[in-house]
C-alpha cells in the first residue's frame, strides 16, 4: 500500500517524518495491510512552476514493525 503526503517544508522529507506519518496511520486503527507487508510513504514537496505545480517525491518502504522502530 502507498500513502502520498505533500508537505510544505522540504526539510521534513526524511525517514523519521515518514515514520511518524506511518505510525499515526497504524495507531488510528488502520488495518489494511497484513503482517510483513510493506507500507510505502511518499513524501512530496510541491514546486510552483507558474500555471503548473509539480511534486518531487521521496519514497520510503517499511513494514509496520520497521516504521515503529524508526521513531524509538
Amino acid at each position: 500500500m502507498t500513502v502520498n503526503i505533500i508537505v510544505n517544508n522540504k526539510k521534513l522529507l526524511n525517514e523519521v517524518a515518514a515514520a511518524r506519518i506511518a505510525n499515526a496511520i497504524f495507531l488510528g486503527g488502520f488495518s489494511g495491510i497484513t503482517t510483513g507487508e510493506k507500507l510505502t510513504v511518499n513524501l512530496g514537496y510541491g514546486f510552483n512552476l507558474g500555471l503548473v505545480q509539480s511534486v518531487s517525491w521521496m519514497p520510503f518502504h517499511h513494514t509496520q514493525a520497521e516504521w515503529a522502530a524508526l521513531i524509538q
